[in-house]
């Protein structure tokens, strides 16, 4: 009896050993180099689970020991994963065979979210094409100028909220960048922006010098170098680090080292948006910001598909233009009024990322000191 328990009891492990592990040699029989370290069940995706790193961290650990290889195979659990780093495969992806990699990875139930099961960054297929449609219609220029109109009487909620706090506060306050964020847009742009303050400032005076003072959208638009400093800001910490897709049509993927691979639907292709905005070999001095990159003599330096903060081709980020324009008068209020110096409470960069999280998102809270001018 006990033999025969025993005997059951091992050959349940085994076969649950072959069953989690029998698709752990999909890269190596395609000759695709692969992430060490495969547990069963979990694949390489363990950390993430369990909450200790990011999305982003993770695929970039995957990817360290190949410093040299355009395609990195790892395991999403049991499923097959494919990390692509090379900007021609990115184009590949997101745009050239856009209908085989139509689908990010990012799913929702219908019958527990109905609200963001029509997101258009999370949808998919005739309800994605829908609803792309939409809201492209809500972000056209003459939409983008009736919302800067709302946009302006936040700006002007702002500045009171900041003038009554530097009011009770002997014209110094220490504010918290993410809260303040919270109450109005990204903190990542004016965290960044401290190295260049004092160019900002000039050249937001100088534009609303034009335009009696008030931020509107053609003042904004004329405002080139906020554009450079948010670009070089999103360069370094791009909110979406890492970016899903799903094949859904059978295709081969081929790079310029060598390697190609025939994808199956299902397979999920990953994008390392984080190390291909760091790369040296599209970036001089990579962790330098130099919001000079994206000016206008220099930008076309900028090789196509390796500056990627909201994506690229038809699921490109439809509010763009908003998240931009919105960004921008933040900046330009807060530079045409106060002074920020970096509190000691802020934490030296490298910034830690929140675990579990497939956003950026800073650990440690951002301190700034704010004065009046």
């Amino acid at each position: 009896m006990v033999i025969l328990l025993f005997t059951f009891v091992l050959g349940s492990i085994v076969a649950a050993y072959i069953y989690l592990t029998k698709n752990y040699n999909y890269w190596r029989d395609r000759n695709i180099p692969c992430a060490k370290g495969t547990l069963p069940g979990f694949g390489h995706t363990l950390p993430l689970l369990v909450m200790r790193t990011t999305l982003g961290d993770l695929v970039q650990r995957i990817c360290d020991p190949y410093p040299d290889r355009s395609m990195v195979g790892f395991y999403h659990q049991t499923t097959p994963a494919l990390v692509i780093r090379e900007p021609e495969l990115v184009k590949t992806v997101l745009q050239t065979n856009f209908a085989s990699f139509s689908r990010n990875t990012w799913k929702i139930d219908s019958q527990l979210d109905r609200l963001n099961v029509a997101h258009p960054f999370l949808c998919y297929g005739d309800t994605w094409l829908i609803s792309r449609k939409h809201m492209g219609l809500a972000f056209t220029t003459r939409s983008l100028k009736i919302f800067l109109n709302r946009i302006q009487q936040v700006c002007i909620n702002l500045e009171n909220y900041l003038n009554d706090k530097l009011k009770a506060n002997n014209n110094t306050i220490e504010l918290e960048l993410n809260s303040l964020a919270c109450r109005y847009t990204t903190s990542v742009a004016a965290y960044t922006s401290l190295s260049v303050e004092n160019k900002i400032r000039e050249e937001v005076r100088t534009v609303l010098a034009k335009y009696d003072g008030q931020l509107s959208y053609y003042a904004l638009k004329e405002m080139t170098y906020i554009d450079q400093v948010i670009n070089e800001s999103q360069r370094l910490y791009p909110i979406l680090p890492c970016m899903g897709k799903i094949c859904t049509e059978e295709f081969e993927l081929k790079s310029s080292d060598g390697l190609s691979c025939r994808i199956h639907p299902g397979t999920e292709i990953f994008v390392n948006v984080y190390e291909i905005h760091r790369n040296p070999k599209y970036w001089p001095n990579p962790e330098v910001f130099d919001p000079d990159r994206f000016s206008s003599e220099r930008r076309t330096e900028i090789q196509k598909y390796t500056f990627l903060p909201f994506g690229e081709g038809p699921r490109i980020c439809v509010a763009m233009r908003m998240a931009m324009l919105q960004t921008k008068a933040y900046l330009a209020l807060i530079m045409k009024n106060y002074t920020l110096e970096l509190s000691s409470k802020t934490p030296k960069e490298p910034l830690k990322f929140m675990p579990g999280s497939f956003l950026l998102k800073s650990v440690s809270d951002l301190w700034v000191h704010l004065k009046p001018l």
